[in-house]
């Protein structure tokens, strides 16, 4: 049973991309931003107001990791010899003004999501928080925060995943069902930073973390609560149950036995009141992470912020903007994916050079 890995400052599950079975000879013409619905107008600026919240919010610099990773997998397909390995990171680098109008691109559809789902007044009113010192260091310190809990997510997803697995097997086997539930494996990534020694930046955050007052603990919590971000936890949560689930349901017992996937159910039920005490504890986790990452004069201006309407209006929509901006994003990743390969494939081709 595996999770797919999240990334919970946006919100967004990473995409997968892949260059190769692409064979079309000619490049065609560069994608359209994707709509998620039909066209709407907006005054110019409101649209403008809009991408500005949409780029400090981190949506719309999406874009540029999933044009990283289109730009990686193009350099792994494929090229062994060196002087083609060159040819191909100076082909990329001429493609450069013309990957630039797709991340526009798709910035401006970025943009467009948010102004359907905020008024102006709002969306000016998130632009201008932004812009206080207090904005500024929340934006600025969105990246160390993920970076610091990415690690501490991972790990409480795998002890959930164990702890659900275990505690459904017991369950079932009071009411005399014997089910073998696969147990979640550790992928060699997982392995090689479990056993990794901690960073001396890792080393100086755990030490800070552990100085935390219960006081700075609570305000942060307010923080990491109105920011959004703890609600990718119920989906996570979700997720463990929805594997377990399927896991067993693929095991010949539940197969040759379907009436017995109520009881799995009613088990799965029953952990509910314990999943919840393990989402508190990733809540003060991250409230945690939040506290060391963030002054707490700051902290206390963006609590605040989060308080007022326009503050509440944003964390409010923010299920609505990922729901509306997730087919935009794919649909535009994989045209671009597609775009970025063939016309790299056809610059080598006209200089006598192939993929393997």
């Amino acid at each position: 049973m595996s999770l797919k890995k999240s990334y919970v400052m946006a919100g967004l599950a990473a995409l997968v991309l892949s260059a190769g079975g692409v064979h079309a000879q000619t490049p065609p013409a560069q994608p359209a931003a994707s709509q998620t619905k039909p066209v709407e107008s907006f005054t110019p600026s409101h649209l403008t107001v809009a991408k500005e919240v949409a780029v400090s919010s981190g949506l719309s610099r999406m874009s540029d990791g999933l044009m990283a990773q289109i730009i990686t997998t193009m350099r792994q397909s494929g090229v062994d010899k060196p002087e083609t390995k060159q040819l191909l990171d100076q082909i990329l680098l001429d493609l450069q003004p013309e990957l630039d109008k797709l991340r526009e691109q798709m910035s401006d559809t970025t943009g467009r999501v948010f102004a359907s789902k905020m008024t102006e007044k709002d969306l000016q009113a998130v632009a201008a928080f932004i812009k206080t010192p207090s904005g500024v260091v929340y934006v600025e310190r969105q990246p160390v925060i993920l970076e610091q809990l990415t690690p501490i997510i991972e790990e409480w997803t795998q002890n959930v995943e164990s702890y659900v697995v275990t505690r459904v097997q017991a369950e079932l086997t009071t009411r005399k069902l014997t089910v073998a539930i696969a147990p979640p494996s550790e992928t060699p990534d997982q392995t090689t930073a479990k056993n990794k020694p901690p960073s001396e930046a890792r080393q100086k955050f755990d030490a800070a973390r552990k100085a935390l007052t219960p006081a700075q603990v609570a305000l942060a919590k307010e923080v990491a609560l109105g920011s959004g971000i703890v609600r990718s936890y119920d989906g996570i949560l979700a997720q463990v149950v929805f594997s377990v689930r399927s896991n067993g349901s693929r095991d010949s017992l539940f197969i040759s036995n379907p009436e017995l996937l109520p009881y799995l159910d009613e088990a799965l039920k029953d952990l509910q009141p314990e999943l919840e005490k393990l989402k508190v504890q990733i809540i003060d986790e991250t409230a945690k992470v939040f506290a060391v990452a963030i002054p707490d004069a700051d902290m206390k201006n963006i609590s605040e912020f989060f308080k007022t309407p326009a503050g509440l209006v944003y964390v409010k929509q923010q299920p609505e903007i990922l729901d509306a901006l997730m087919p935009a994003m794919e649909k535009w990743t994989q045209r671009t994916a597609e775009y970025v390969n063939i016309r790299t494939r056809a610059e080598l081709a006209k200089r006598g050079q192939f993929f393997r």
